[in-house]
């Protein structure tokens, strides 16, 4: 499935357009991007790690939670549908689905909430992303999940990170920082 020339495939540009925030001219050159560094129109983890790389500076352990999910239906692979619907949340999406997906960077275990340690597991890969010591910066995730468990449950649901991270701006700024070192 892709953007090339086809009815069936002319059908499937539209729906992608409707489902991402891209023209069909960026549609057609993410095609050709994925196709060319793809297996059978599929990426591993380590050809999709391969493929970031030319593209994004990346930390080994960060791309694991983004191939975790980018790979929507869980089968190992991502294809060119699950790319392009990953792709355009993290940099054209709203804040609620950019929120939602961060969400589920840090929800490793994909149980549908976040536990301390998966909270303190992402912002490890991060700061060593950003070249940043842990012990002073996981002592603000800890505060930071604190903020987010509004209920004192020890887990945080989407909900909770959501209108947590809206009330908080330093958490916020965080976040949006990681979106942008990721982009770049």
């Amino acid at each position: 499935m892709g953007c090339a020339k086809s009815k069936t495939r002319d059908e499937d540009c539209k729906q992608l357009e409707s489902l991402t925030n891209f023209t069909p001219e960026e549609l057609k050159k993410c095609y050709d991007d994925f196709q060319q560094e793809s297996t059978s129109g599929k990426m591993d983890r380590t050809k999709f790690d391969e493929f970031y790389k030319k593209f994004f500076n990346r930390d080994p352990r960060f791309v694991d939670h983004l191939f975790r999910t980018f790979d929507f239906n869980n089968d190992g692979f991502i294809n060119f549908r699950e790319f392009v619907c990953g792709l355009s949340i993290t940099t054209r999406g709203t804040p609620e689905e950019k929120l939602t997906w961060t969400f589920n960077v840090y929800d490793v275990n994909n149980d549908g909430t976040i536990t301390r340690d998966e909270m303190l597991q992402i912002m490890r890969a991060i700061y060593a992303m950003n070249g940043i010591s842990e012990p002073e910066q996981l002592k603000s995730g800890s505060d930071a999940f604190e903020g987010l468990d509004s209920n004192g449950d020890g887990l945080i649901s989407v909900a909770e990170f959501v209108k947590g991270v809206k009330r908080d701006e330093r958490l916020l700024e965080f976040l949006q920082r990681t979106i942008d070192v990721q982009q770049k």
